[in-house]
């Protein structure tokens, strides 16, 4: 189960075990496993998770790779 939320502060630990954690769900889900993060690191070695996602040609979006996913998942940001 993926327990990685947007919005959220990480560590670098955090994020790696829950990035895999997101890759092996969506190797189960007959994705392809390419999964990326955007994140803001912040003090003390903290990331703010800003978006998350994976590649989503398994379900017939053309186009959807895991970065853009991940950006798609950030919606609109006040700054951007």
């Amino acid at each position: 189960m993926n327990s990685l939320r947007k919005n959220q502060y990480y560590s670098y630990q955090q994020l790696d075990e829950g990035l895999y954690q997101f890759q092996l769900k969506a190797l189960k889900n007959g994705m392809i496993p390419i999964v990326s993060a955007i994140t803001r690191p912040v003090e003390d070695d903290m990331h703010l998770l800003l978006g998350f996602g994976h590649n989503e040609l398994a379900l017939g979006v053309a186009g959807i790779h895991g970065e853009t996913a991940a950006i798609r998942s950030m919606g609109r940001i006040e700054s951007g």
